[in-house]
């Protein structure tokens, strides 16, 4: 798929899930669904309080966000369904995600690049990112599209020289 190439660019080797790396050190993976966005994470998503822009809660039906943290790799799920007439803007919702990684405690020298993809007919967004965090360098890498008024946003963030983390985010952007 279109995640998995975006991936290929990004890493500086490809794994398959059936790697041992990949395997998150033994972690049990599953799929997990949340809304209309399904993916797999080496372990269960918990549920994640997620506050929305105050101009954009008005068009909002529903927002639901979980997180996965565990062996050194950071998931965040989120799907929102938009009222009807709410004017959504893919790009727009990009830079908020990347607004809102950027601003995060201890986050510093947040650089990202978007990309384009499609999907069953629908177009996405790819963030592909790097950042420090108390002073270590960490990749951060995102998808984010729309099904109609359906916006689903997943978030991937590890130590860069993190290879066991490396392979287990790309076998959940495979997954999506």
């Amino acid at each position: 798929g279109v995640v998995k190439v975006f991936v290929k660019d990004m890493a500086k080797g490809r794994h398959s899930s059936g790697n041992p790396a990949a395997q998150a050190a033994g972690a049990e993976w599953g799929r997990h669904s949340i809304g209309s966005l399904s993916l797999e994470s080496p372990g269960a998503l918990k549920p994640l309080q997620i506050e929305a822009p105050k101009e954009m809660r008005h068009a909002l039906r529903s927002n639901k966000g979980y997180s996965y943290s565990g062996d050194g790799l950071t998931i965040t799920a989120n799907h929102a369904v938009y009222a009807e007439g709410a004017g959504l803007d893919l790009h727009r919702a990009a830079e908020d995600a990347v607004s809102t990684a950027s601003q995060s405690k201890g986050v510093t020298q947040f650089e990202h690049k978007l990309s384009s993809f499609m999907q069953d007919g629908k177009e996405g967004l790819l963030i592909a990112g790097n950042f420090k965090a108390e002073g270590v360098p960490h990749v951060h890498k995102a998808v984010v599209f729309f099904d109609k008024r359906d916006m689903r946003l997943v978030t991937l963030t590890f130590k860069e020289a993190d290879t066991n983390a490396e392979a287990a985010s790309q076998r959940a952007l495979d997954s999506i």
